[in-house]
């Protein structure tokens, strides 16, 4: 399934965008990059799996990312592990997008969860 790399993430009110320490919208991308890269895997094969992830995500060059289940698996546990709840509500209701039968990259069901690709 396709994911939009850069749909900003809200905070609570749904509204109001989330923003780094520099003013900067956190975006789907920025936050998958940050957990991948500070990933607590244990071994040589899962901190290769985790790397591998964070390149195909940092160098989309593209507005979406194709992921598979288990890369989505492997960044709603990242996600969960290290971020804190607004963050991990808005990353996983963009995780848990439901498809209706399209190939789109973002199918809106509410327009605060992210930006249309």
């Amino acid at each position: 399934m396709k994911y939009p790399l850069h749909a900003p993430l809200y905070n609570i009110d749904g509204k109001t965008p989330l923003k780094d320490g520099a003013g900067a919208v956190i975006t789907f991308k920025s936050i998958a990059t940050l957990v991948l890269v500070q990933a607590p895997d244990k071994t040589g094969e899962e901190k290769y799996k985790t790397f591998a992830l964070a390149v195909k995500i940092e160098s989309g060059a593209n507005e979406n990312v194709e992921l598979d289940v288990d890369e989505v698996s492997r960044l709603k546990r990242l996600v969960g592990e290290l971020m804190p709840p607004v963050v991990v509500g808005r990353m996983f209701d963009i995780l848990d997008q439901k498809s209706a039968g399209d190939d789109e990259a973002c199918v809106v069901t509410r327009p605060t969860i992210c930006a249309q690709a």
